[in-house]
């Protein structure tokens, strides 16, 4: 078969996206200069396009999820004083500050041996000093505190309300002596989603109970 004058036949072998994979299919280019026609792989290589955008896409949403799992903190204790005068004293706290998830931290604190109190609730103490002079100071309800900071959220659940926390954080102080005797902190979620069960109240509970043997 003749070319028409001044254009050139080209046969060409293109790969071609079939049932979600690839196969080949053949192609006339017809050529004149620097302009070509060849629909079929034109449109092929259009779909090849979109094609790898979404496995880009998919690629980088699975390396995202895989390093934000990475953001959340392991189990770390810090001991800041002697806690053999905790091990000595009742399993009694008051919770020091207020957060959203205050409900969830006591029945975890529960679920572990603690008794929680809502505050630290003081009385007016009188002592005397001598026959003639008295003092007063406030003596707290209990003899521990404890301070919670959730710390920053780092990835959110899809099918609950649960979030990731990359680094929440237990501290334990004495209230007669106003001094931190311990922190606690691990990352993990608020509720349990899908495979994930490692709830970051249960871990800060449970290495609070093993510090306070």
């Amino acid at each position: 078969m003749g070319s028409p004058r001044g254009f050139t036949f080209t046969h060409l072998i293109y790969p071609r996206i079939v049932g979600g994979g690839f196969g080949k299919e053949s192609c006339v280019i017809l050529t004149s200069g620097s302009s070509s026609v060849c629909p079929r792989a034109r449109d092929t290589t259009f779909k090849m396009v979109r094609f790898s955008m979404r496995f880009t896409h998919t690629l980088a949403t699975l390396s995202l999820a895989l390093l934000t799992a990475a953001c959340s903190s392991p189990l770390k204790v810090t001991k800041l004083d002697d806690t053999q005068s905790i091990s000595k004293q009742p399993k009694v706290l008051s919770l020091l500050t207020k957060t959203e998830y205050d409900a969830d931290i006591r029945i975890a604190l529960a679920q572990h041996g603690f008794k929680t109190k809502k505050y630290a609730s003081t009385k007016k103490v009188f002592k005397d000093v001598n026959p003639t002079t008295s003092e007063s100071y406030r003596k707290a309800s209990t003899r521990f505190g404890l301070s919670v900071y959730p710390g920053r959220i780092v990835d959110f659940c899809t099918i609950n309300s649960g979030v990731q926390l990359g680094r929440a954080t237990f501290e334990v102080s004495d209230l007669s002596t106003n001094e931190s005797l311990l922190f606690i902190q691990a990352g993990g979620w608020t509720e349990a989603c899908a495979y994930h069960n490692d709830i970051v109240w249960d871990k800060l509970s449970n290495a609070l109970a093993n510090n306070w043997k």
